[in-house]
């Protein structure tokens, strides 16, 4: 993580609280927040105020949860539409799915999941879909270990070491192994049951030169 930048103090701890809001946690309360953020519940209650004041956030007031607000909303779909990679990337997921007839996804790392910006689905009835602007883990996704393969080892297991807990299988000693990277790394490309359901499978690989 890059150092902050001097004054920005406020903006990066209120850009932090944002992030701690998940698909699995889309609601969390002051008390969660504070903690998660590192921070005491008075500075946490000032920067939620302050994103609620600009509709960042929104709060039940009955149960005292707040959420992500419309502005985060508006600023995602923006940020969609206007992404030159996306746009770039587009007629190349379209032949991928209709060549396969799966579902091609454009996913890109962000600290340590994958994001998936874009996806085309395929002509199969049972398919992955539905899925853009979600995050998942990096090392529970074809796309993840793809560019795990390719990462150094210390943040390969910084990743496990931190969100490993996390796994229902036994993908971490693989990955610890090597297993899972040197078979990304001598094909190019990664396959794995999906974690979406029994009957999915997972192709994925880097396009970065080498």
């Amino acid at each position: 993580m890059t150092e902050s930048p001097r004054g920005a103090q406020s903006a990066v701890r209120a850009i932090r609280l944002l992030k701690l809001f998940t698909t699995e946690e889309p609601e969390l309360r002051l008390a969660e927040l504070s903690e998660r953020a590192g921070l005491n519940k008075t500075t946490t209650y000032r920067l939620l105020q302050a994103l609620l004041s600009e509709s960042m956030l929104e709060r039940d007031e009955g149960a005292g949860n707040y959420r992500l607000g419309p502005a985060v909303m508006a600023l995602g779909v923006q940020a969609v539409a206007s992404g030159g990679l996306r746009v770039r990337a587009r007629p190349l997921l379209k032949r991928l799915a209709a060549e396969t007839g799966e579902t091609a996804t454009l996913e890109i790392p962000v600290e340590d999941t994958m994001l998936i910006l874009d996806e085309i689905s395929g002509g199969h009835r049972v398919a992955a879909g539905g899925n853009v602007g979600t995050r998942w883990a990096m090392h529970a996704t074809s796309t993840g270990k793809a560019i795990l393969a390719f990462l150094p080892n210390a943040r390969v297991e910084r990743i496990l070491e931190v969100h490993g807990q996390r796994m229902i299988d036994d993908d971490q000693s693989r990955v610890r192994r090597g297993d899972d990277a040197r078979r990304a790394m001598d094909h190019g490309a990664r396959v794995r049951p999906g974690r979406n359901g029994a009957l999915l499978r997972c192709k994925a690989a880097d396009p970065r030169p080498r």
